[in-house]
């Protein structure tokens, strides 16, 4: 069973008081592939990597759900890898288990709205609670039947599915590093730092 495909592009925030670029991720599928991501999302228990296939996107890796934390959250990161004889941008996801549950209903509500529209869509970004920031947003469209054969026209290859300064980089100097702790990742992840802040967290 193939998974879902995630594309890499941006948005843009141009209002008056903020401007920014953010990557957003969309992610396309067929409602059994939804269904199958949503089952993999609320039942694995190990870290998991997935590498792009032939159809393109980016490669993934899902996090084993955090356990002591000090409050619930998602995080949606990002970051160059070169593996498999490639440069590709790899989607890190993690979270607690109430952060992977809301990950999950996302997929499972629009394969349940489903009417093959994609431009129907839930979009999780700096407006969700849980998402811990700075952070990817993902703008999951709604399920297509028929995802393989419309794959080419919704998400053609294009400028933002790798780094603008790709020219300089030297595969040899990047070697695969595996993140398996939530230590391991960039900016402030609400882990429980001590016995005292555990059992805290788990009368919650």
């Amino acid at each position: 069973m193939k998974k879902p495909v995630f594309i890499r592009r941006s948005m843009t925030f141009d209002m008056s008081n903020y401007y920014a670029t953010n990557t957003d991720v969309w992610v396309f599928g067929s409602p059994t592939q939804y269904s199958a991501f949503a089952k993999l999302l609320s039942s694995h228990t190990g870290s998991i990597r997935i590498a792009a296939d032939e159809r393109g996107g980016m490669d993934l890796l899902i996090l084993a759900a955090a356990q002591h934390v000090t409050h619930d959250f998602v995080v949606i990161h990002e970051r160059l890898v070169h593996q498999n004889g490639r440069f590709n941008m790899e989607l890190i996801v993690g979270g607690s288990n109430a952060g992977f549950k809301f990950l999950t209903n996302a997929f499972r509500k629009l394969v349940r709205r489903h009417a093959g529209d994609p431009d129907d869509h839930i979009h999780i970004d700096s407006t969700d609670d849980l998402l811990i920031q700075p952070s990817v947003f993902l703008n999951i469209r709604g399920p297509i039947d028929d995802i393989e054969s419309r794959l080419a026209d919704l998400a053609p290859p294009g400028p933002y599915d790798l780094l603008p300064d790709m020219g300089w980089r030297d595969p040899e100097l990047c070697p695969y590093e595996p993140i398996v702790e939530y230590e391991d990742l960039y900016g402030r992840i609400p882990l429980a730092k001590n016995s005292e802040q555990i059992a805290a967290a788990d009368r919650h």
